[in-house]
């Protein structure tokens, strides 16, 4: 079976790819560099059944300016270091959201979407996964910190992406995040739209 992965870099399609692969045998087909797996609009040669990751996007702006950067910066041509009134150490964020929601409504449309939140422990991975690609009766997981640009990774992290609420941003930065995501990304996705009351 031959299959699309996308998503931004933090995501977890690192995650996804891994989980499938080292379960299922099967490898994404996307070719570079038209079909990157990190592309910001789809453009896709074959009819192949398409995954997409998100990860929550309070979570991910802090995956993106705090942990390895990996290529994100590099890769897609935005100013990210404009000098704004919203930043996040280094990072406009006003652009940071911007690409997200961008890449979110380029590919909302597109395939099955996989909350990386979904997909944190051993028996989710394989009640989604057996949904799209068959029960195999047993399972091989990742461990945290064995994978490539994530091995800062540790067992405790998966309660802080479980919970789904940021440890490092602002009431404002929060507050920014919501205003350009607007209510109806959280209601298409399930992500609870957080309250600024008890933040940093």
């Amino acid at each position: 079976m031959n299959y699309y992965l996308f998503g931004l870099q933090r995501s977890g399609t690192n995650l996804v790819q891994n989980l499938i692969e080292d379960n299922y045998g099967l490898k994404p087909a996307n070719a570079a560099p038209e079909e990157w797996k990190h592309s910001m609009k789809p453009n896709l040669k074959n009819d192949y059944p398409v995954f997409k990751v998100i990860k929550n996007p309070y979570t991910w702006v802090e995956s993106i300016v705090y942990r390895e950067r990996a290529d994100f910066f590099q890769k897609h041509d935005f100013d990210f270091f404009q000098t704004g009134p919203f930043m996040v150490e280094d990072v406009n964020l006003n652009m940071l959201m911007y690409v997200y929601k961008t890449w979110y409504d380029q590919w909302k449309d597109k395939g099955t979407l996989i909350k990386y939140e979904d997909i944190l422990y051993p028996e989710q991975q394989r009640e989604y996964f057996a949904k799209h690609f068959g029960d195999l009766g047993s399972w091989k997981t990742v461990a945290p910190g064995s994978m490539f640009m994530c091995e800062e990774f540790k067992y405790k992290d998966l309660e802080y992406y479980e919970k789904q609420k940021p440890t490092k941003l602002t009431g404002m930065q929060v507050k920014i995040i919501n205003k350009v995501m607007t209510k109806y990304f959280f209601i298409e996705t399930g992500f609870k739209m957080l309250r600024v009351k008890g933040l940093i």
